[in-house]
């Protein structure tokens, strides 16, 4: 019987911790919409898709540029404004030694729109992505490294 005792409080201890769920979090992941940024050792959080500066807990506002976290083959640059990504934002990779444009997008008020493109470490063109104000995906095309379409699939 102790056992069975034991058993449940270890589940209660450690299950239902794990159930709760925080509205406040550090992101911890690779992409722009996972990842922890720091500028001059700032963190930031995402509280209600806001990100927020976790000393002070306001909306947070400027660049952010640097290394993105647990992958230092890449790094950022992108501005914020009112906690959400405005303006031009791009992705850099290191690859062999070499720095090249992985990934350039545009953000209007945290919604991506116009035209994202990824490349080749070439710099040649792998695919293009069209966003319209709102932010739906309205065409997508890829390229070989010859920069000949694989792939095409707009919305008219």
């Amino acid at each position: 019987m102790n056992k069975i005792k034991y058993l449940f409080f270890l589940l209660v201890l450690f299950v239902l911790p794990a159930c709760q769920d925080d509205p406040v979090k550090k992101y911890e992941g690779r992409n722009p919409k996972a990842g922890i940024f720091l500028e001059q050792g700032k963190d930031l959080m995402l509280k209600n898709d806001t990100y927020m500066d976790a000393e002070t807990g306001k909306p947070y506002t400027g660049e952010i540029k640097g290394a993105i976290p647990q992958d230092v083959t890449q790094r950022m640059d992108a501005k914020m404004k009112n906690g959400k990504f405005e303006g031009e934002y791009k992705v850099y990779f290191t690859e062999n030694g070499k720095e090249f444009l992985r990934l350039k997008r545009t953000y209007k008020n945290g919604i991506e729109v116009g035209t994202t493109t990824k490349y080749y470490s070439d710099g040649k063109v792998l695919a293009e992505f069209k966003y319209n104000d709102q932010g739906k995906l309205i065409c997508s095309v890829n390229y070989d490294k010859a920069g000949k379409k694989t792939f095409n699939n707009c919305i008219n």
